[in-house]
């Protein structure tokens, strides 16, 4: 994960930010990127323009394109030579919108208050903020008819691809990751606690999807996922979204395994242990590993314990790893056979804690 301290402080700097979006991009993990990106700027009380086709629309549960660009704006001005303002606070309800002011000297009357609506500002904002532009001429129309601005204002530049320009103030460049998961450097930049439920459900939505559909072996970057946790994501959902053709048991045991995976930093494990009432039967086993090795993400190493019903004595364990000495290591304190990089074993104990802490002391003695 990337923190950039420069992107908070222009966002803290600058009020009215121009989202700007490729025309011609519409994947889930684009979408989820920016919509998310532009709901956490109004979180933070931003005026935000985004401009996006109006057919967009396949985030999970942010307002389509249409709704957010009928966003009205406007600026409530109060005149700081009348009074000093020190603090402002407000309360809503059905009836109306009501501003507390305290004053730290002075005076406010009546005229020294404005409201002033912002109809097209876009043309003049005070921040742009680009997501997967690889060059300004990208924007085509749009730059040509507003060009002074693109050189008049600070501009965010985020891509994922090795071909961007980098022409701007910021350059969040990195090739070959998920939009979602620049959004995610970029949002975590601001703060580390603003994400929530809606942010986290797109963007771990996002981030599954492009590795979901990427060629070959799906290296997941989990680390992102594993912050947005916390804020509850809803699993469920995204695969229903992500995998809308199979079987409901195979989504909820995706979910399930998202859920309840564990990292191991130190390690660099990460690690599931069902438990027996977490699986109707032992062959879900497969379907779950299939799930974590290749169907939806690729995790390298990985190790997955669970509690066998026939025996009722001894766990069961399977063990993947790209560091044959590793799976050697296991496979021998197990008396197990180690293939293609990993080994399928039974535990010396019933217990999946006392298992999982034998091995990750066997894997410290390698790596330590």
């Amino acid at each position: 994960m990337i923190e950039i301290p420069e992107i908070k402080s222009l966002i803290s700097s600058n009020q009215r930010i121009l989202l700007l979006g490729d025309q011609r991009k519409t994947s889930p993990d684009y979408l989820a990127a920016i919509f998310s990106l532009f709901y956490t700027l109004k979180k933070l009380g931003k005026i935000v323009k985004l401009r996006l086709p109006q057919s967009a629309s396949k985030s999970l549960s942010l307002p389509s394109p249409i709704k957010i660009n009928e966003l009205k704006s406007a600026v409530l001005r109060i005149d700081n030579k009348a009074g000093i303002v020190s603090d402002v606070y407000y309360k809503k309800n059905a009836r109306d919108l009501k501003f507390f002011l305290t004053l730290k000297e002075g005076q406010i009357d009546a005229e020294d208050i404005s409201l002033e609506v912002l109809e097209d500002w876009d043309k003049n904002p005070e921040l742009i903020i680009n997501i997967g532009i690889k060059s300004l001429e990208d924007l085509g129309a749009f730059y040509e008819e507003n060009f002074k601005i693109f050189f008049e204002r600070p501009i965010i530049n985020v891509d994922n691809s090795a071909n961007n320009q980098e022409y701007g103030k910021i350059n969040l460049i990195e090739s070959k990751k998920p939009f979602s998961l620049l959004a995610f450097n970029f949002i975590q930049s601001l703060n580390q606690e603003i994400f929530d439920e809606t942010t986290a459900t797109n963007l771990s939505f996002g981030i599954l999807d492009y590795y979901y559909n990427m060629e070959g072996e799906k290296n997941a970057d989990m680390g992102a996922i594993f912050h947005l946790k916390k804020f509850g994501p809803d699993f469920q959902k995204i695969l229903d979204k992500i995998l809308p053709n199979s079987l409901p048991s195979k989504k909820e045991l995706g979910a399930f395994s998202l859920n309840n995976l564990d990292f191991v930093e130190e390690l660099n494990l990460f690690a599931l242990s069902p438990k027996e009432d977490n699986l109707k039967k032992e062959a879900n086993i497969v379907n779950l590993i299939k799930m974590l090795r290749g169907e939806l993400i690729f995790l390298p190493k990985l190790l997955v314990l669970w509690q066998k019903r026939a025996s009722g004595l001894k766990s069961g364990g399977v063990f993947y790893s790209p560091n044959q000495d590793e799976v050697k290591k296991i496979a021998t304190f197990f008396n197990a056979k180690e293939k293609k990089g990993r080994t399928l074993f039974s535990g010396k104990t019933n217990s999946l804690e006392i298992s999982r802490e034998i091995i990750y002391n066997l894997l410290r003695e390698i790596n330590f």
